[in-house]
C-alpha cells in the first residue's frame, strides 16, 4: 500500500486531467476522485495497488458480470430499485446506497473467485 501513499504521488496528474480527489476512510486502500467538481461527477477513478487485493476484488466483479449477463442484470435492477431511495448529492445518503449494494457485490465477488476469476489476460 506504501505505493498508494502519499496521494501527493499522482494526484497532481489526476488533477492534471480535472479529476479532485475526495477523501474518504477507503484511502488507505483505495483513494476515490472524480469529475468534473461539481456535480454531477460523469466520471470516478478508484486508485488501487497493482496486483493488490482490491484490484483483484475488482476485476473479478467486472469480469464476473461481463461474462454472466443474468447478474449483471441483477445488480442493474437492484441499482435501480435503490437509486431513488438514496440522494447524490449527499455524501452520507451516497454512502448509504454504496452499503445497500455492498451484499450484492461480496456475493458475486465469492461466486467470482471460486469460478477463478479474475482471468488471466
Amino acid at each position: 500500500m506504501k505505493r498508494l501513499h502519499p496521494i501527493q504521488a499522482y494526484a497532481p496528474g489526476l488533477a492534471q486531467l480535472d479529476y479532485v480527489h475526495v477523501p474518504h476512510p477507503d484511502d488507505a486502500f483505495c483513494p476515490f476522485f472524480h469529475r468534473p467538481v461539481p456535480w454531477p461527477h460523469t466520471h470516478h477513478v478508484h486508485v488501487v495497488e497493482a496486483g493488490g487485493d482490491e484490484e483483484r476484488r475488482t476485476l473479478a466483479f467486472r469480469d464476473y458480470l461481463r461474462e454472466h449477463s443474468d447478474a449483471a442484470c441483477e445488480y442493474e435492477d437492484l441499482k435501480r430499485r435503490l437509486a431513488p431511495q438514496y440522494s447524490a448529492t449527499d455524501l452520507s445518503s451516497r454512502q448509504r446506497y454504496a452499503d445497500a449494494k455492498a451484499e450484492f457485490i461480496t456475493g458475486v465477488i465469492e461466486r467470482a473467485f471460486a469460478s477463478g476469476y479474475p482471468r488471466e489476460r
